[in-house]
C-alpha cells in the first residue's frame, strides 16, 4: 500500500511540474512540436496577436499567435521557435513579429498543424526544464521511501 501511495505522489509531482513548466515556458510543448513535425514546407501567415504575457505564470514571456492557410484550411499556432519563451527574449521577439505583420511559416506537409516561424534547434533551457522534471522524479524516488 505504501508503494502505491509513493508512486501516486511521484506521478502527481510529475504532472504538476510538467503542467506548470508548460504554462510558464512552454518547454514540454516545444519539445513535442520539435520532434513531431517535419518543417519542410513554407507558406504565408499573418500575426494575429503579439504581446507580453502578464499574470502569475509566464509573466513577461511573449504571447504571439499567427494564422496560416494550407490545403483550404486556416490554422492558428503560437510556435515561434524552439527556444525557451522567457522575459529575456520577449521584447525583441514582439518587436520582430508585430501584430498584422505578414510572415513566412514553416509547416509539416503531412501534419500542417505543426508549424513554426523560425527553424531553430531546441534551446538548452528547454532541455533544462526536462532535466528538472527528471531531478524531481529522482528526489521522489530517493526521499519518499524513507518516510515513516
Amino acid at each position: 500500500m505504501n508503494t502505491i501511495y509513493n508512486m501516486l505522489l511521484i506521478t502527481i509531482n510529475i504532472v504538476v511540474w510538467v503542467v506548470l513548466s508548460d504554462i510558464a515556458t512552454g518547454a514540454p510543448t516545444t519539445i513535442l512540436n520539435y520532434y513531431n513535425g517535419n518543417y519542410t514546407e513554407t507558406g504565408e501567415g499573418k500575426i494575429l496577436r503579439s504581446r507580453q504575457k502578464s499574470g502569475r505564470y509566464g509573466a513577461g514571456a511573449y504571447d504571439i499567435k499567427y494564422e496560416y492557410f494550407v490545403n483550404n484550411r486556416y490554422y492558428i499556432s503560437d510556435q515561434v521557435n524552439f527556444k525557451i519563451n522567457s522575459y529575456n527574449n520577449a521584447k525583441e521577439t514582439i518587436i520582430q513579429y508585430p501584430e498584422g505583420k505578414k510572415v513566412s511559416v514553416y509547416y509539416d506537409a503531412e501534419k500542417p498543424e505543426y508549424s513554426t516561424l523560425e527553424l531553430t534547434g531546441i534551446d538548452f533551457g528547454v532541455y533544462g526544464q526536462l532535466l528538472c522534471t527528471f531531478i524531481m522524479i529522482l528526489i521522489g524516488h530517493t526521499i519518499l521511501p524513507f518516510r515513516s
